[in-house]
């Protein structure tokens, strides 16, 4: 039944009327005075509230309650400097003083002050170890620290106290999620959803948990009542049509994404998807002036550029594609990708130089890494220098035993049958002739050399180094 706050206020306002009558002929009545600013804190009338705790507080300044209720009131005045000062006043005077250790620890945490009010809520959990609302506190904190670890145990925790909170099982859920456990995370969320949860979130999380198990129709249903739940939500109606595209429904997968366009036409990840969608339509040119669209609102926007420089390979534009790639590289220069994909297409071109230039970068900057190693001896060997070139494929074996069949892209595109002919030709020894016959493997007949380039004779065949061959130092 629906409570009658105009009842309440009039049974409030005759409270306070009594309480006042008391206090004028016992003004220094402080168990009085203390209830009369309690009374007034609830019926909003804040500054009345604040002055008649204070006058307690003046009266007896070891009043605990009187303090606690202080910072209380100062906190929902927006006074946070004056409740903090109050509150560690009252947990000094009462080193047992769970409540007060709280708020501190609450209002700490919302400063950015993790440190000090994780010890004020260890403490206050010391003193109420079944306090749900304490437990909840720590385990946020430290997620909020970065100890997932130690948030799970308290959620564990909470569970043994109230083995039915929402909370609790939410959170417990969403670790596993994280962490990609996905039929822990479901034991937990779909708990919480048979105790009658209307979360949003926690349905957003089981449409990630069933989409990480492919349970693409599972994933649909509960994102779909996250969106019912919560109509605005940018995250769910964005997921949602991404597991639509999963699922083929292109269409609808597009209208979600226009919609949140509609609302919020900044959103990058939304326009991005429109264009993938439009790619898979085999609406190409559409999908890439989207992309374009993407990246004059976020020059950054990675995923974007990376689709228009593949986009140009496919279509066969590879000068295209290096631009691309190199403007890819001012963004992420720290990355192996941009450098590989750059020394690839340098090399499919024809600008040989340019490719070793970029494979000796790439193996000087990511030494582990096969495919750095197997691009420069594609292209030593490309240049006559098959002893060198075969060196490198052996360190590429080295570094990845499998590195021909995870490099079996490049392989079947690149590598070209006489060049692998000439190389077992060139090889002394088995281990060679092994890599060898591992990428002769994934080499397809049809594959020409680069525009260009003449496959040159051995060095011990032509009996002079090449000109433009590096002199070895030492």
């Amino acid at each position: 039944m629906r409570r009658d706050t105009r009842v309440d206020e009039k049974a409030l306002d005759e409270v306070i009327s009594r309480l006042e009558a008391e206090v004028r002929s016992k003004p220094e009545d402080a168990l009085r005075l203390t209830q009369l600013g309690l009374a007034y804190l609830e019926r909003g009338r804040m500054e009345e509230g604040l002055a008649s705790l204070e006058k307690v507080v003046s009266l007896d300044p070891k009043n605990v309650t009187a303090r606690y209720y202080l910072g209380v009131g100062y906190a929902d005045s927006g006074k946070l400097d004056e409740a903090v000062r109050q509150w560690e006043k009252a947990a000094e005077l009462d080193k047992d003083h769970a409540e007060s250790r709280y708020f501190l620890g609450k209002v700490l945490a919302a400063q950015g002050k993790f440190d000090k009010a994780l010890e004020y809520t260890r403490r206050a959990k010391e003193i109420q170890p079944g306090n749900p609302m304490v437990r909840t506190q720590l385990a946020e904190l430290y997620l909020a620290m970065g100890k997932a670890d130690e948030a799970l145990r308290e959620w564990e925790d909470l569970l043994k106290i109230q083995k039915d909170n929402l909370q609790a099982l939410h959170n417990i859920g969403a670790y596993y999620l994280d962490r990609k456990e996905y039929e822990k995370a479901l034991a937990y969320l779909e708990k919480a959803r048979a105790l009658g949860s209307t979360n949003p979130g926690l349905y957003y999380n089981l449409g990630l948990a069933y989409l990480g198990q492919r349970k693409l129709d599972k994933a649909a249903e509960a994102l779909e009542q996250a969106l019912k739940i919560e109509p605005g939500s940018i995250t769910s109606a964005i997921t949602l049509g991404e597991v639509y595209a999963l699922k083929g429904n292109l269409e609808r997968a597009v209208s979600l994404w226009e919609k949140v366009l509609e609302k919020r036409p900044e959103n990058l990840a939304a326009r991005y998807n429109v264009g993938l969608a439009r790619y898979q339509q085999g609406r190409k040119e559409e999908a890439v002036s989207i992309w374009r669209e993407v990246l004059e609102r976020d020059p950054s926007y990675i995923p974007a550029r990376k689709n228009i420089a593949i986009h140009f390979v496919q279509v066969g534009d590879l000068e295209a594609a290096l631009e691309e790639w190199k403007k890819i590289r001012e963004k992420i220069p720290s990355s192996p990708e941009p450098l590989l994909a750059l020394g690839d297409l340098s090399f499919r071109v024809g600008k040989i130089e340019d490719s070793l230039r970029y494979a000796d970068e790439f193996v000087s900057k990511f030494p582990k890494l096969a495919a750095g190693r197997l691009l420069r001896g594609t292209i030593l060997m490309c240049r006559g220098e098959y002893r060198e070139g075969l060196e490198e494929w052996v360190k590429a074996k080295e570094l990845d035993p499998n590195f021909a069949l995870a490099n079996s892209a490049f392989i079947s595109r690149v590598i070209w049958p006489d060049l692998v002919d000439k190389a077992l030709k060139s090889c002394r020894t088995e281990e060679e002739r092994s890599c060898v016959n591992l990428v002769s493997s994934l080499v397809r007949e049809e594959t020409n050399p680069p525009e260009g380039i003449r496959l040159l004779e051995t060095e011990e065949k032509r009996g002079f180094r090449a000109p433009w061959s590096k002199p070895k130092n030492g």
